[in-house]
């Protein structure tokens, strides 16, 4: 019953006084207009929403001719400062498209107010059909050129007598191995598999910045047509496939009608012909002299002649071809353009080529001998490469019929010469200090021998040092070496920089290029200084000592106290035990690790990365931390630890969580204790808890997670005997563990008549039983071996020593628990399963008690 606003009426009536004699009454339909295709519904229904925004009732009498009644029709009324909807159904039966229908509902209230109407059209149309065919013969055309177009039209027909179709903007790729789709010009593509299509990569375009929509009568739009590849093109395609540019309006019944359209264009798409010069006939065998179009003759290296210049002369054979090198440029006759090669010459700067006899170039076979020679001059003041050449494209024209290759351009191949002009090579050696820990004796040095400056401008300079070691020097490396101290040197105590000797490179271990004109350097200098330091004293400022436990922000702080010249001091920390993995749960440390003298550093615990706690396990995280303190490992006689290993235990407990899954990180030599959580949404009277009691240690870093099924989720003969959720348990397969399941006591006694038969039990898909969990793991349950008593009190038990013995189980009758040894990752559960034997007494009354415990599950 529709809630009434507070109405001035009813208490002007209560209150004996006369109510007023307007009313109002108000059509708010929702819809203006609907579009319907031909022939799609047999009849179409609408609501209209009738509204008194007056203090009295109103009856009325609602009428819409053309309708059948659905719901209120005749006389109605209406609540005072009430809406409620009215519907109606039009019959379109035979209602041919171009039609459009405009149904009127009219609302007559009985009393006082004015009669109100609202209509609305109902459009009924067709698919739009598009139409537009091409038939191009483009002869031998460039791939990069258009080879013509596809116009569509839209027809004649009006926004109200068809669908509204729109012309995607981009392109679309028809290959013979699928479809290419670009949106938006040529950037973003997908690609469609379409084996029905060969398109020999024809591709159509509609180049625009938008889509654009037929709606009207008359409408046309271009696609552009062009290829993606080269080779002889013999493409049709059909309404079918070029559908594929369009999409309709979402309406029932409607889709893109391009049966009208095709496209059919035959022709040979062509590359520039790539041309080569090699100085020989042969083609090597690794295609190396195709990599380059050039032939370029290396004269080789000069000195730099302030007042000079060099001239060479010397001549070449050369041959002209243009091979296929790669599979995506072919230079075969229907890929690649026809080249003219005429007889003649071509000269530039000094250099000419020339040609015998001219040839055609149709082909990847087809070669021309050339004759190259020079008698040029190279500027002897400039230092660098200079290079020369003379272009064989003067030598071509193209082979092909006039005006069938706009905008052609060769791919020239050039001839040449270049040289080197060079300054002499400046090497350079750093003065070098030693720095090293007090009562260490040094008796070498390392330094850097260094030079600027490109190979192609300055010399090459092999320089032999003192210490045997021979390196050439270019320009692209620095080098380091080893010279010997002037003499030994050592010091007790800490102290300043001090200049202990000048070493010498004597004159005659640098070797240059010989060239004319070379001066090769004579020696170089450098200075070897040396700088001692005391070794660095640390000592412990703040947080428990070594040996203690560190929980999560407890925070250790060490001070180096060495004086003047003390050396730096390092702290490295390693965390080992539950380390953080991903998202899961672990110890994590943040320290800032260098000191130097009369500075401190910190280390501080955390626990889980950077975030919100995920899915932790309840219980205690364990691991250590050590800190490894050093001097400065750059000094000599420095060692990793030289100052010492201090190690602290760390420990961090989270309270068990009600959730459907949990993790934890568990370190590598780690024994998981305790580990546990709750099903959160249990459908049991008490949740079952899954703990992770014990193990062995683990045999690398693993990720432990407990995921929480109900019974039924897996299926599987005896489902029916579980008193518990299920337990998924992942991530610690092949090593020895303990879990624990609770089952709900209640449930158990209710639907089985006990507790003690309670096992924990897995899920075996080969069979697809749930049986004894201890079958499935390595031993397949050779083991077992059944205790009565909780997993602590077996753990006393003189016989095992402590230690968990595999596929050794039990239950806990007081507290409702049921335990295994296990080393295997499984669907694991609280059951009642009886022994084979028992299956036969229990048989008659296992329907009737699947039914039950179903009936009070959904309960």
């Amino acid at each position: 019953m529709p809630l009434r606003a507070f109405s001035w009426a009813r208490m002007l009536t209560l209150l004996g006084l006369p109510t007023p004699l307007c009313a109002s009454l108000l059509l708010s339909p929702d819809y203006t207009t609907v579009r319907v295709i031909e022939g799609s519904t047999p009849s179409l229904t609408r609501t209209l929403t009738v509204t008194n925004t007056s203090e009295a009732d109103i009856a009325y009498l609602l009428t819409f001719p053309g309708f059948s009644s659905v719901n209120d029709l005749g006389l109605g009324t209406a609540g005072a400062n009430l809406s409620h909807l009215v519907s109606g159904t039009v019959d379109l039966t035979g209602v041919a498209y171009g039609t459009t229908l405009t149904p009127t509902w009219t609302l007559d209230p009985t009393g006082p107010g004015a009669t109100v109407s609202e209509s609305f059209d109902i459009q009924v149309i067709r698919n739009r059909p598009l139409s537009g065919t091409t038939v191009i013969d483009a002869g031998r055309f460039m791939l990069s050129q258009q080879a013509g177009s596809l116009v569509v039209s839209g027809g004649t027909d009006t926004d109200s007598q068809a669908t509204r179709v729109t012309l995607q903007r981009g392109s679309v790729t028809y290959g013979s191995g699928g479809v290419s789709t670009q949106l938006g010009g040529y950037s973003s593509s997908y690609f469609i598999n379409d084996s029905t299509v060969n398109g020999q990569n024809l591709r159509l375009t509609y180049d625009s910045a938008s889509n654009f929509q037929f709606n009207a009568s008359g409408q046309t739009a271009t696609l552009d047509i062009d290829f993606t590849s080269t080779g002889v093109k013999d493409v049709t395609l059909s309404g079918s496939q070029l559908r594929r540019h369009f999409f309709s309006e979402y309406l029932t019944g409607s889709q893109v009608d391009a049966s009208a359209l095709s496209v059919q264009v035959t022709g040979t798409a062509l590359n520039n012909r790539l041309f080569y010069l090699r100085p020989d006939e042969g083609v090597p065998e690794d295609g190396g002299e195709f990599t380059q179009h050039d032939r370029i003759i290396d004269l080789g290296r000069r000195m730099k002649n302030d007042g000079g210049s060099y001239t060479y002369t010397g001549s070449e054979t050369l041959t002209l071809s243009s091979p296929t090198l790669y599979s995506f440029a072919s230079q075969a006759d229907d890929h690649a353009t026809r080249v003219q090669l005429n007889a003649g010459s071509a000269t530039e700067d000094g250099l000419t080529l020339e040609s015998v006899e001219g040839a055609l170039f149709n082909n990847d076979s087809t070669t021309a001998e050339l004759s190259f020679s020079y008698n040029t001059t190279f500027d002897g003041t400039t230092r660098g490469t200079q290079i020369k050449t003379v272009d064989a494209n003067q030598l071509m024209a193209s082979g092909e019929a006039s005006g069938l290759l706009p905008g052609q351009a060769l791919t020239s191949a050039k001839a040449g010469v270049s040289l080197n002009v060079l300054e002499d090579r400046v090497i350079t050696a750093s003065d070098v200090t030693v720095r090293a820990l007090a009562g260490n004796t040094l008796t070498s040095a390392n330094n850097y021998l260094t030079s600027s400056g490109h190979d192609s401008e300055f010399t090459r300079v092999t320089v032999s040092t003192d210490a045997g070691g021979t390196v050439t020097l270019d320009g692209t490396t620095s080098i380091l070496d080893v010279f010997n101290f002037p003499e030994q040197v050592s010091r007790a105590a800490g102290g300043e920089r001090e200049l202990v000797g000048t070493q010498t490179i004597f004159g005659g271990s640098f070797e240059g290029e010989g060239l004319d004109g070379e001066n090769v350097q004579n020696g170089l200098t450098y200075d070897v200084y040396t700088q001692f330091y005391d070794a660095a004293t640390v000592v412990q400022t703040g947080g428990s000592g070594p040996g203690s436990t560190l929980g999560v922000g407890s925070t250790v702080t060490f001070i180096n106290t060495a004086g003047e010249f003390g050396a730096d001091a390092l702290m490295q920390v390693s965390l080992s035990g539950d380390l953080p993995m991903f998202n899961t749960p672990g110890f994590f440390y943040e320290t800032d690790g260098s000191l130097n003298p009369g500075q401190s550093a910190s280390f501080t615990i955390r626990f889980t990365p950077n975030g919100p706690l995920i899915n932790a396990l309840g219980g205690t995280y364990t691991g250590t931390v050590t800190a490894t303190l050093s001097n400065d490992l750059s000094l000599v006689g420095a060692e990793h630890g030289d100052l010492g290993n201090y190690t602290w235990n760390i420990s961090h407990t989270i309270a068990r969580p009600t959730a459907n899954s949990g993790t934890a990180s568990i370190g590598a030599g780690q024994r998981i204790s305790g580990l546990g959580i709750t099903y959160a949404d249990s459908s049991f009277s008490t949740p079952t808890q899954a703990d992770i009691l014990d193990s062995a240690p683990l045999t690398q870093d693993r990720t432990l997670e407990i995921t929480f099924a109900d019974p039924g989720s897996l299926g599987g003969q005896d489902e029916e005997f579980l008193a518990g959720d299920i337990a998924q348990i992942t991530g610690i397969d092949g090593e020895l563990f303990v879990l624990q399941l609770s089952y709900d006591e209640a449930y158990a006694i209710a639907n089985f008549g006990f507790e003690s038969a309670m096992t924990l039990t897995w899920y075996d898909p080969d069979t697809d039983r749930w049986v004894n969990a201890v079958v499935g793991n390595s031993d397949e349950g050779a083991g077992a071996r059944r205790f009565g008593m909780g997993y602590t009190e077996y753990l006393a038990l003189e016989d095992f020593g402590g230690l968990p013995q595999l596929s050794h189980y039990g239950i806990d009758t007081e507290a409702n628990v049921v335990w295994a040894v296990l080393d295997h990752n499984s669907a694991f559960g609280p059951s009642a399963i009886p022994e084979p034997s028992t299956y036969a007494l229990i048989g008659l009354g296992l329907a009737g008690l699947i039914a039950l415990r179903r009936f009070k599950r959904a309960a």
